[in-house]
């Protein structure tokens, strides 16, 4: 495994005002990166980059409001980075929503999870490689479990996260043009913002929950961490696991073929 270091490496986090997205602005942080917080709620990102500015330094910090689903919004993200830091190293691609009870829903509000849980993601990876291109760099996709295993009572959610996964899988050939790793984690349920309000709407999480031992958060840094530092993960996935740990998700799906990462 080839470690690199996050040391005054521009890191931009999507969703970056709570929950894992804020989790891993304080280890980075405390690693030496510099960060650019990007959240709807703007208050949530501000409070987040504040922690890490004081009067007499230069800002290693900064935040604005980002709606994932635009993609002028997206963007000018990746300008404000570029306009404070004069990079981007790393792209955490982590804002995300669940969704409600599927068979209620007939006004297609589901559309808004696959927004935000899969359309900004790969719109977000596209806007990577294009700014990362001069100097390349990582970009590091939030899924979930429910993107390798079955959420009856969420099946949007579970739709976007398996997509997330097969994107994130196939990056291969257009990241290793570009100079710049794709990876994923994929965490069991932990206890996060995102968690905690899908457990009050949705009754079926709950009683699934009650009884179940969440993943710490700081297990799922540490995946994130790992798929930003390890030089050798190109297009893979970190599972995160309750008792279990971190474990990296196969390719090989026995006599399925795997399709290699080349044009020829």
């Amino acid at each position: 495994m080839t470690v690199g270091t996050v040391e005054n490496k521009v890191c931009l986090i999507t969703g970056g005002g709570s929950g894992y997205g804020e989790a891993l602005a304080n280890r980075l942080f405390d690693e030496g990166a510099k960060l650019v917080i990007a959240d709807i709620n703007e208050e949530a990102a501000q409070a987040v980059a504040a922690k890490f500015n004081t009067e007499d330094e230069e800002p290693r910090a900064i935040a604005l409001r980002t709606d994932v689903t635009k993609v002028e919004d997206l963007r000018a993200a990746f300008e404000l980075t570029i306009e404070t830091f004069g990079r981007v190293d790393v792209v955490v691609n982590n804002a995300g929503v669940s969704d409600g009870r599927f068979d209620e829903d007939v006004e297609m509000k589901w559309k808004r999870v696959l927004d935000i849980d899969l359309v900004a993601v790969i719109v977000g990876t596209q806007l990577a490689l294009q700014y990362m291109a001069p100097h390349g760099g990582v970009v590091v996709n939030t899924a979930s479990i429910a993107g390798i295993v079955s959420l009856p009572f969420a099946p949007i959610y579970a739709a976007s996260k398996h997509g997330v996964l097969g994107f994130t899988k196939s990056m291969g050939l257009f990241g290793k043009k570009h100079g710049v790793r794709v990876n994923a984690v994929a965490p069991y349920f932990s206890d996060t913002p995102l968690v905690q309000r899908a457990r009050e709407q949705n009754a079926m999480m709950e009683a699934l929950l009650a009884s179940k031992t969440l993943v710490p958060v700081d297990w799922v840094v540490d995946a994130m961490m790992q798929c930003i530092t390890d030089e050798d993960l190109h297009s893979e996935t970190i599972a995160v696991l309750p008792e279990v740990g971190l474990r990296k998700v196969p390719h090989d799906h026995g006599e399925i073929p795997v399709i290699p990462d080349t044009e020829d």
